[in-house]
């Protein structure tokens, strides 16, 4: 429950009120060290629904900060 304060607690009042489940703040761990894109997720988010899902959450995590494909070592041989 601490990281889920921890976060609340970086994102603005007006966004805090998008924020309603612990579950929802799981896709927004990973920004917590990057405050600015924390609140530009949590925006984007927001204005897509009234109340996002974890799932919007989610994507909008996605679009903010994409994840890299991590490569095996199989497919590091081939390139």
């Amino acid at each position: 429950m601490l990281p889920n304060t921890y976060l609340l607690n970086s994102v603005t009042t007006e966004l805090r009120v998008k924020i309603t489940k612990p579950s929802q703040t799981r896709p927004l761990l990973r920004l917590v060290k990057t405050p600015e894109k924390l609140q530009q997720a949590v925006t984007s988010a927001a204005q897509e629904k009234l109340f996002p899902t974890a799932s919007d959450f989610a994507k909008a995590v996605q679009q903010v900060a994409p994840t890299t494909k991590r490569l095996t070592k199989k497919e590091e041989n081939q390139t």
